[in-house]
Order: structure tokens, then C-alpha cells, then sequence
């Protein structure tokens, strides 16, 4: 019986190696679910608030803005705005998205330098035309050694020179399209807004975020009511996890029933045996 039963005998075997197997791969997936959510939160800056205002000509004040400072936890406050601009490259316009930056801009918005320098507290306090540009942007410009060069940007109209001091690499944006970094003082010459439409607000905790994005808002409400808006990545990263989670239940269940499957076989051969 035992020799005539070998093929469902093997099958039973098979479903034991296979179901913990599957057991072994929800282990597995479920150790590195939180360091991947980790790594994200990480190259996102840390756990942090996008506020924008819905209005071109409104503008965060300097009493907005410390009132914001003054919500317990936060790390950091930085400006967060861009703008679509023109490179002028041996008679060719290519178009690159022009970044603000601040002293504590790399706090929010992680970068990796590739070459060069990032911009230093220096170019943020004084009338510095030096920028920084992606390895993307890089190839678009055609630049086979960047570091030094002077471009010519062309906004609206108006030409300004800038120096490449760097190259660095956005770790926050995988499918950026071409960037270029700029002081401050240099962006708002560069696009003639003055102003702060957009905040970049760090806190020190994750799992508090919400609490903090309500305390956010009580803060903007006093001030702007309905005329801002608030993203919170935090939906975004347990939206992910969850994800994750409906894998290791499936997987745990197909697991656990193959092992049940399994050893019902293995204890008939047991018993034939």
C-alpha cells in the first residue's frame, strides 16, 4: 500500500516543503514591511506636513510662520515652492523645474551629492546666482562636466546667469524629470514671487502626525480657513502596509492550509508505514 500510494505520498511531502516555505516567506516579508516603510519615511524627509495655499497671492507671513514653529515637535519649517524654467544650452531652450531651497532645505527634501557641493548657508544669505542640478537634468543640459560651467535661465522673458557648483541626486523623487536647486534669494529674483505660498513642516514623530496635522490646522484655520490645503504622506505609507499585510495574510493562509493538507498525507504514511 505504502509503494502503491507514492505519487499522493510525494504530494504530501511536497505540500509540507511548500507550505512552510510560504509560512517562512510571511515571516520574512513581515520583518521588512516596517523597515521599508521606514526607508520611505526617511527619504521623504522624516514625518512632515505639505501645506500650500489654494491663492497665488496669498502668502505665508512671518507670524504664520512662527506660529507654526511653535507647534510642539516640529524640526524644521522650509519653504516649498517651484517652478518650471529655461536652461539656454548652445542655442537650444530646455525646459527644468527650479527649486527653492533654504539653510535646512536637505532636512525636508533628502538629497545625495554626486558631485560638487550642495549650497551652503552662504548662497541662502547672500545674492548667490550658484545652483545645483539633478543627474537627469544633467543629461537633458547635454553637460559632460557641469561643476563650474555658467548657464544662461531664461524666465519669462529675462535672462539670469547661474553657476553649476554640484550634482546631486533628489532621494525623495525616483521619477523626477530634470532639477535645478537655487538659493533662495536667487528663486524669488528668478521668478519675481516674494512671497511663501508653500511650507514644508517636520515633526519629530510618526505616529503622531495626525494629532500634529490637526494642531496644523487649527493654526491655519485662525488665519486662512479653507484656503490652504494639508498633505499628510502618513495615509499614503499605511496605505502601503496595508497592502503588504493583505499579502502576508494570503500567504499565511495558503501556508497554513498546505501544512494541514500536508501533514494529514504524512500521517497516512505514517499509519501505512
Amino acid at each position: 500500500n505504502f509503494i502503491a500510494n507514492g505519487k499522493r505520498n510525494v504530494f504530501s511531502v511536497l505540500t509540507v516543503i511548500l507550505g512552510s516555505m510560504a509560512i517562512g516567506a510571511v515571516f520574512t516579508v513581515n520583518a521588512n514591511v516596517d523597515a521599508y516603510i521606514d526607508e520611505l519615511i526617511a527619504r521623504s524627509g522624516g514625518p512632515n506636513l505639505s501645506l500650500h495655499l489654494r491663492s497665488q497671492q496669498l502668502s505665508f507671513s512671518e507670524a504664520d510662520m512662527n506660529a507654526l514653529k511653535a507647534i510642539s515637535s516640529v524640526r524644521y519649517l522650509v519653504p516649498d515652492a517651484m517652478s518650471p524654467t529655461n536652461f539656454l544650452v548652445n542655442g537650444s531652450s530646455i525646459e527644468i523645474t527650479a527649486i527653492q531651497t533654504s539653510e535646512s532645505y536637505t532636512l525636508a527634501r533628502p538629497i545625495e551629492l554626486v558631485d560638487g557641493q550642495f549650497l551652503s548657508a552662504w548662497d541662502q544669505t547672500q545674492p548667490s546666482k550658484n545652483i545645483v542640478l539633478s543627474p537627469v537634468a544633467v543629461d537633458k543640459l547635454k553637460l559632460e562636466h557641469p561643476i563650474g560651467m555658467t548657464l544662461t535661465i531664461n524666465f519669462e522673458g529675462h535672462s539670469f546667469p547661474a553657476q553649476v557648483i554640484g550634482v546631486a541626486k533628489p532621494l525623495y523623487d525616483t521619477n523626477e524629470r530634470g532639477l535645478a536647486w537655487l538659493p533662495g534669494n536667487f528663486f524669488q529674483s528668478l521668478t519675481g514671487f516674494r512671497g511663501n505660498a508653500g511650507m514644508i513642516l517636520g515633526f519629530s514623530s510618526y505616529e503622531n502626525l495626525d494629532f500634529f496635522e490637526q494642531r496644523t490646522q487649527e493654526v491655519l484655520n485662525a488665519r486662512y480657513e479653507n484656503l490652504y490645503e494639508i498633505y499628510n504622506p502618513r495615509q499614503m505609507f499605511e496605505a502601503t502596509r496595508n497592502d503588504y499585510r493583505i499579502f502576508i495574510q494570503a500567504g499565511a493562509i495558503i501556508g497554513v492550509l498546505a501544512l494541514m493538507a500536508g501533514s494529514v498525507g504524512v500521517m497516512n504514511m505514517m499509519l501505512v508505514g
